[in-house]
């Protein structure tokens, strides 16, 4: 299995959209009422890191930081994947790291919000390093949410 984190390019974002975890697509749908074609764009838009995870070539994950707070210099990291994410190796999760400590290079703080219902990626976050605080209701529909933050 060889895995690369790449610059994104535009069939990644519709490779990634087309095939999205059902998980992304609720949490993006009960926090935003987006789907994932916009919600993809709009976290490029506004990204200073953006990148795409490939497993042999294939689109996994696309995911980027945004600045959520210029006053405090803190970032909102984003990422949705499809299901083949959940079959990568251990060289790939490590390389994960290596891209949040590039995020926590532009920003001293990161935070955002994860669904509760998605366990693979609250997992995940807590691997990574980030504290996850106790869900409470958040976004559109009100669901409940953990805020998870990484701090340097």
């Amino acid at each position: 299995m060889r895995c690369q984190i790449v610059p994104v390019e535009g069939w990644h974002v519709a490779h990634v959209a087309a095939h999205v975890r059902e998980a992304d697509a609720a949490e993006i749908w009960a926090s935003h009422h987006l789907h994932a074609l916009e919600a993809i764009e709009d976290g490029l838009r506004t990204s200073v890191l953006a990148r795409t995870g490939l497993v042999d070539g294939e689109p996994v994950c696309v995911f980027g930081v945004c600045p959520s707070s210029l006053l405090t210099g803190a970032g909102s990291p984003w990422m949705l994947a499809t299901p083949l994410l959940h079959t990568v190796d251990r060289a790939f999760i490590r390389l994960s790291r290596r891209v949040v400590d590039a995020m926590q290079s532009f920003f001293a703080e990161l935070s955002n919000y994860v669904d509760a219902r998605n366990l693979h990626a609250v997992r995940w976050l807590e691997w990574l390093g980030f504290h996850v605080e106790p869900a409470v209701p958040y976004g559109i529909e009100q669901l409940p949410f953990h805020r998870f933050t990484r701090s340097v």
